[in-house]
């Protein structure tokens, strides 16, 4: 986290999140995953493609997209993930507010929490780590704090699918099961575990947001 980030203030909330934060909890059941997935599917021509045709986007990405693309694809995609989702935003919220203590909703603004699809594998390229830090050029509405990330997993083409991580400087693995919620930082070194299965039979599918405390409005504010 950059801790000179104008818009960055330390301040005591509800819940607090430091460098290792990382929790998992059942969100959905395997059906209920497998309605979404069918919904993301239908609506491919609404995707973002992102990497020839291997990695798309189901709605704007905050780490992909540069500021002027970013916030006119949210416009256009916010009214067709709401259109199609808002029974699944209303359960995802309803997790995060109770598991942290303090009202949870979209980011005013900013992209909804979107989906990412793989089609296909790196073939011999290994993703790289990284840590998230869209909210260092998000446009936040107010002063904000407790950086997180979550990811939701809807389909894997495996069992070993998963998340690859560095926490204290050990090397870890993270697997991941359809209908399981992994709320957690995002500060910490971590990246998709490359899977060679991925195609476009068996995709991966997983909700991904992140998030932030506002301190004037006292709630928790989400985006993709």
């Amino acid at each position: 986290m950059d801790e000179n980030h104008p818009a960055v203030l330390d301040y005591n909330k509800c819940f607090k999140v430091d460098g290792n934060f990382y929790m998992e909890d059942p969100l959905f059941t395997e059906d209920e995953c497998k309605k979404i997935c069918a919904t993301v599917l239908e609506n491919r021509e609404s995707w973002y493609d992102r990497e020839e045709g291997k990695f798309y986007t189901f709605g704007a990405a905050k780490y992909l997209d540069c500021q002027s693309v970013y916030y006119h694809r949210a416009i256009m995609s916010n009214v067709l993930l709401e259109k199609n989702f808002g029974d699944m935003y209303v359960r995802l919220y309803r997790y995060l507010s109770d598991k942290l203590n303090m009202y949870c909703t979209h980011l005013s603004g900013a992209a909804r929490p979107g989906f990412h699809i793989f089609e296909g594998n790196h073939g011999t390229r290994t993703s790289p780590y990284h840590v998230d830090g869209q909210f260092n050029t998000l446009n936040w509405p107010e002063p904000f704090s407790n950086p997180l990330s979550f990811t939701v997993a809807l389909a894997l083409p495996d069992e070993n699918s998963g998340m690859e991580c560095i926490i204290e400087g050990k090397e870890q693995e993270m697997p991941y099961k359809v209908g399981n919620i992994y709320l957690h930082s995002g500060l910490f070194q971590h990246r998709i575990k490359d899977t060679k299965t991925i195609s476009k039979d068996k995709p991966r599918i997983t909700l991904q947001g992140h998030g932030g405390t506002l301190q004037f409005s006292r709630h928790v504010g989400f985006y993709f």
